[in-house]
C-alpha cells in the first residue's frame, strides 16, 4: 500500500427500483453506481479510537475518491461497499478541502451485517 494514496478500492450502489413483495412494495435489488472506485480512507476505525465492539459496529470512516461522472451523482441513499464486502450508508458527499476540485470527501457509516 501506498502511505497516503488512493490505496483501497469501494463500489457505490443506489437502491433498486420498487418491487412487488406479497401486498408490499420494497426496494428492488441495488443497482451499481460506480465499482472497483480508487479511494483513500482518511479516518476511519482505529482501536484506540472506539472503546468497545459497540461503538466500532457503528464507528464513521470518510473516505476520499476522485471526481467522476459516475461518483458525481452520489447521495444519501447511496451505499458504499469496501473491499472486504462491509456495507457502509453514506451520510455525506462534499468537495474534499484538500483539493476540490479533483476529489470527493464522502463520510460514511457501517451498516447493519444484513443491509445493503
Amino acid at each position: 500500500m501506498r502511505s497516503g494514496g488512493m490505496d483501497a478500492v469501494v463500489a457505490f450502489h443506489r437502491p433498486g427500483a420498487p418491487v412487488r413483495v406479497g401486498g408490499s412494495r420494497v426496494p428492488g435489488p441495488p443497482v451499481v453506481v460506480a465499482k472497483d472506485v480508487p479511494a483513500e480512507i482518511v479516518a476511519g476505525i482505529g482501536a484506540e479510537r472506539f472503546a468497545n465492539a459497540e461503538n466500532a459496529a457503528t464507528a464513521p470512516v470518510v473516505v476520499h475518491v476522485r471526481r467522476e461522472p459516475d461518483v458525481e451523482t452520489l447521495d444519501p441513499l447511496c451505499t458504499m461497499t469496501d473491499e472486504g464486502g462491509q456495507v457502509y450508508a453514506i451520510l455525506s458527499v462534499r468537495p474534499a478541502e484538500r483539493d476540490p476540485r479533483r476529489e470527493l470527501e464522502i463520510a460514511a457509516v457501517r451498516s447493519a451485517p444484513n443491509a445493503g
